[in-house]
């Protein structure tokens, strides 16, 4: 391979930064979804009762997650949003609510 101008050094690693960039998103993509907070589809009761309980998509409980409760029914894929016996709608596994029974 013969090139008429010599890589350069800083060229070399903007291109490699970029590229784990890159693999580092892929990587993260489909892990978890980004929101479950959609309730357009749920009845105005519905949408009190999670208010109610307090529902939130990242816990501020410490050690305390939607995944880890009994509560908890398992989304098809884990890019999706799951849901709960209890509350009706989008349940996000690192959510939260005062229902919370550990496993």
């Amino acid at each position: 391979m013969n090139r008429a101008e010599p890589i350069v050094r800083r060229e070399l690693l903007l291109g490699c930064s970029a590229c784990l960039a890159l693999a580092a998103v892929a990587g993260c993509k489909g892990s978890t979804p980004s929101s479950c907070n959609d309730t357009s589809k749920l009845s105005p009761e519905d949408i009190n009762s999670r208010n109610a309980l307090g529902y939130v998509d990242t816990t501020t409980e410490p050690g305390k997650v939607c995944l880890k409760c009994q509560q908890y029914v398992p989304a098809a894929s884990a890019d999706q949003c799951a849901g709960c016996k209890v509350l009706k709608g989008p349940i996000h596994p690192n959510g939260y609510c005062r229902v919370y029974v550990a496993t």
